[in-house]
């Protein structure tokens, strides 16, 4: 499997697997771009272009779901550990010295860290997904303008 999986999305994958579905295998091409102009593309070359986008984007839409999947679960362990250091800061003085001594927790600290590098990973993937779902859109749009010019000519 050639995704990059944590601990969370990893044991949703197995399920998914026990379940008898399958996930698209990364694909054995470079992620296509599209040309400055489209409109110059062959079209046997257009829906070749179009298939690769397409077996790109079932490849992302998975990774970036095991994204998401993880983001959420380091977000609920930062969550657990602030009301963890807070119950064990209780004896503060003032709400505002507890909720800051238990910000300044090796624990916390470490998980705060786990939890924005998941959410890079995850804006990074949605960034991938978003720019081929863009590229399967202008595709589709030239095939259209295509067959249209075909029907009315």
């Amino acid at each position: 499997m050639s995704y990059r999986l944590g601990e969370s999305s990893s044991s949703a994958v197995r399920r998914i697997k026990l379940d008898g579905l399958e996930l698209p295998e990364r694909p054995d091409y470079e992620q296509p771009t599209i040309p400055q102009d489209i409109t110059s593309v062959d079209p046997v070359e257009l829906m070749e272009l179009f298939a690769e986008v397409n077996s790109w984007l079932d490849y992302t839409e998975v990774q970036l779901a095991c994204a998401q999947i993880d983001e959420k679960y380091e977000e609920q362990q930062l969550e657990e550990i602030q009301a963890l250091d807070q119950i064990n800061y209780k004896d503060e003085k003032t709400v505002t010295t507890m909720k800051a001594r238990a910000f300044e927790s090796e624990d916390f600290l470490a998980q705060r860290e786990r939890t924005i590098k998941a959410y890079g990973y995850r804006k990074i993937a949605e960034t991938i997904y978003n720019r081929l779902e863009r590229a399967r859109f202008i595709i589709s749009r030239e095939i259209t303008r295509r067959t249209g010019e075909r029907n009315n000519g």
